[in-house]
C-alpha cells in the first residue's frame, strides 16, 4: 500500500478515510414526525354530581381557573320542585300524625312519625343536591379538557366527566411515533 503500485487501491483507501472522517465529523438532522401530546403531571376531574341539566358554562378548555371559581352550573328547577313537592309532603304527614293523635291512634301516630322521618331524610338529600349544583375549580389550574357551551341544557349523567383541570407548572410529553 505504501509503495509505488496499487494507485486504484490507494486511491479506495484515502476516499474511504476522508468518506469516514466525514461522516465522523458532520452532523445531519433527522426529523421525525410525531403526534405529541402534553399533559400536566397532576390533574383532576370534576364529574357530574347527579343527574342533571346543564344550567351555564362560563369557561372551556384552555382557560385559566382559581379555586372556587365556578366552572359551570347545572339546573336547579327540578330540584326546587322537588324541594316543594317533600316540604307539602312533611306538612301533610304532619297534618296527619296531628289528627291521628286526636284520634288516639298510637299506630297511625308512629306510621306517621316514621313517614315523617323518610320524607325529611329525602328533603335533605334534595337540598344537598342543589347545594352541589354550581361546579368549581379545586385548586388553580387550566382547563385541558371540557367544553359545555356548546351543550347548554344538554342532560348530563351522575359520573359524567365534564372538565379536566392540569395543576401547577410541572407538565410531561408524550410522543406517539409511528413505527
Amino acid at each position: 500500500v505504501f509503495g509505488r503500485g496499487y494507485p486504484v487501491l490507494k486511491f479506495a483507501l484515502l476516499a474511504g478515510a476522508v468518506a469516514i472522517t466525514l461522516l465522523a465529523v458532520t452532523s445531519v438532522p433527522l426529523n421525525v414526525d410525531a403526534r405529541a401530546v402534553t399533559m400536566s403531571t397532576v390533574q383532576r376531574v370534576i364529574a357530574a354530581p347527579f343527574d342533571g341539566y346543564v344550567a351555564s358554562a362560563g369557561l372551556r378548555a384552555g382557560d385559566s381557573v382559581a379555586q372556587g371559581q365556578v366552572i359551570a352550573t347545572l339546573d336547579a328547577s327540578e330540584l326546587e320542585l322537588e324541594i316543594v313537592r317533600w316540604q307539602s309532603e312533611i306538612a301533610r304527614l304532619t297534618q296527619e300524625r296531628r289528627q291521628m293523635m286526636a284520634e288516639g291512634d298510637r299506630v297511625g301516630v308512629a306510621l306517621a312519625n316514621a313517614r315523617t322521618v323518610s320524607a325529611r331524610a329525602e328533603l335533605e338529600l334534595v337540598q344537598s343536591r342543589l347545594a352541589r349544583i354550581e361546579l368549581t375549580s379545586p385548586f388553580d389550574g387550566l382547563i385541558v379538557q371540557g367544553d359545555l357551551s356548546q351543550s347548554l341544557g344538554a342532560p348530563v349523567g351522575e359520573g359524567d366527566v365534564l372538565f379536566e383541570i392540569a395543576f401547577g407548572d410541572a407538565y410531561k410529553a408524550a410522543l406517539h411515533i409511528s413505527e
